[in-house]
């Protein structure tokens, strides 16, 4: 079975069907291969730190990292990180296989309140997608980190503002805005992207609120196909990835929550005409990514099990 960490694929290749971007190929599970240790102790700037359990597959070394970790992150917490990452890869694996899937889906470890230097330390663990609620932060941590690590990519995923699209579309390394809940963001994102130049056009995600509860964001599931034929026909300089949801509070519920995204995007690839395993679904958190990995997800958004409880600052954009 193939293992992801979230990492780029060989761009340009063709792999079952599926052009190889976004997930792991043969070539990136080679390189990966060999942070598959026991124990073993890492120095960055003179201080040990244990890398990993007796069987880890998250060693990493100093040339893993390209960008030392900072003083303010202490050996427990890396541990802490390092181990959560495992975790959630195997139970990944393990929800795969029981679900027969031959691949992963795509992780983006979602580090909204968390340091720049803890998403130092998953990316030298190899993790590469990471995922932010909240537009200043995305903008401070990927301009603090794009330099050091240039291959990062974020993706936005979070409620979006008129006024904070410019500040989006210009974060470096930005790789899908998930959020998009009405045809006035679309709109907005392509007239900014237009106006920037964008050299591609921007991967985007139709978020769809299937519980209907008014606390979450997205279009009503019936809204859906619509707005993703605005984004397709009407959007030159953004791509339709796919839909995003947040599942049902009770975990319980998921399936029913996550069938309901199924059905959605059949709906969507019917009023696009496009079949239905080319939409992709962002679905499953911490509480359920396994559910969401069982029902097809290609793309879960995992936190608090990787990076810890959050603490929220007030006044956050």
């Amino acid at each position: 079975m193939a293992t992801a960490f979230g990492a780029l694929g060989c761009a340009g290749k063709w792999r079952g069907g599926a052009r190889c971007v976004e997930r792991w190929c043969a070539p990136r599970r080679a390189v990966f291969a060999g942070r598959l240790r026991s124990v073993r102790r890492v120095r960055h700037h003179g201080a040990d730190a244990a890398a990993a359990s007796s069987k880890s597959r998250l060693l990493c070394s100093t040339s893993d990292a390209s960008g030392s970790v900072g003083a303010e992150v202490s050996s427990e917490q890396r541990r802490a990180v390092l181990m959560g990452l495992q975790s959630v890869l195997q139970r990944m694996e393990n929800a795969a296989r029981e679900s027969s899937r031959a691949s992963l889906p795509r992780l983006v470890a979602v580090s909204k309140t968390k340091s720049a230097e803890l998403v130092r330390v998953a990316y030298g663990a190899g993790q590469r997608f990471f995922g932010e609620n909240y537009v200043v932060e995305l903008v401070n941590k990927a301009e603090e980190l794009h330099k050091d690590l240039p291959d990062i990519r974020w993706h936005f995923i979070g409620p979006i503002q008129s006024n904070k699209i410019r500040k989006i579309v210009g974060v470096p390394g930005l790789a899908c805005v998930e959020s998009i809940d009405r045809a006035k963001i679309a709109t907005g994102l392509e007239r900014v992207c237009a106006e920037e130049g964008r050299s591609e056009p921007l991967a985007v995600m139709v978020q769809v609120n299937v519980s209907g509860e008014e606390s979450k964001s997205g279009c009503a599931p019936e809204e859906a196909p619509e707005l993703a034929h605005h984004i397709a026909q009407s959007c030159p300089n953004l791509k339709l990835l796919g839909l995003m949801t947040i599942g049902a509070p009770d975990p319980s519920r998921e399936p029913v929550a996550f069938s309901r995204l199924l059905e959605c995007r059949a709906a969507v690839s019917q009023r696009l005409g496009v079949a239905p395993a080319s939409l992709e679904l962002s679905m499953g958190m911490s509480a359920d990514f396994e559910a969401a990995t069982r029902m097809g997800s290609t793309s879960v958004r995992v936190g608090s099990t990787i990076f810890g409880e959050r603490f929220y600052p007030p006044q956050r954009a």
